[in-house]
């Protein structure tokens, strides 16, 4: 079996304002910090160049796989951030994106609508999911260039759904693999 690399997308407090591009007005504007990435496997480099995360992965070789998630890096907070389409821009070394998949409670289950890359919200409301997650292979070495659309939701609800919206930010990730 092909080593998986995890990468998940998370809330990271406690540095400048508004970095998920909310209105300034917004009611997330004033704690949900940035957009931080972390990985199960060395992750050598990670900064944000003019709106560009750039990620190298040194443990990644031909043949893994990369598999995003979406969480909140702070529970307390009560927000969660959902990775809402995977879009591959260009590049040589990751390709081959599925569909995305729900997470709950550790298990993996395929997304019902297959011939999407977004996530279908109401089958994440109907099974309570916690996480959507998408995969890609890595075929060869070298660079890829991903678009990947974010949604930003307040509090979970009491009926266990999803809270308001407060935010959407286009994250574009490139990945550097050896």
């Amino acid at each position: 079996m092909n080593p998986v690399i995890d990468l998940t997308l998370a809330l990271q407090p406690d540095v400048p304002q508004n970095v998920l591009g909310l209105q300034e007005d917004s009611p997330a504007a004033v704690n949900e910090g940035a957009v931080r990435v972390f990985s199960s496997h060395t992750l050598v480099e990670e900064r944000l160049q003019n709106g560009l995360l750039l990620l190298s992965l040194p443990d990644a070789r031909v043949g893994n796989t990369i598999r995003w998630y979406g969480a909140s890096a702070s529970p307390s907070q009560g927000m969660g951030i959902i990775p809402y389409a995977v879009d591959r821009v260009g590049g040589q070394a990751a390709t081959s994106i599925t569909a995305p998949c729900l997470c709950k409670r550790g298990q993996l289950l395929p997304e019902q609508d297959a011939a999407t890359s977004e996530i279908n919200m109401e089958r994440l409301h109907a099974e309570k999911a916690s996480f959507f997650y998408w995969t890609h292979d890595v075929t060869d070495s070298g660079r890829e260039d991903f678009r990947i659309t974010l949604h930003l939701y307040g509090r979970p609800k009491s009926d266990g759904s999803h809270g308001e919206r407060l935010g959407t930010r286009v994250l574009s990730v490139s990945i550097v693999i050896p």
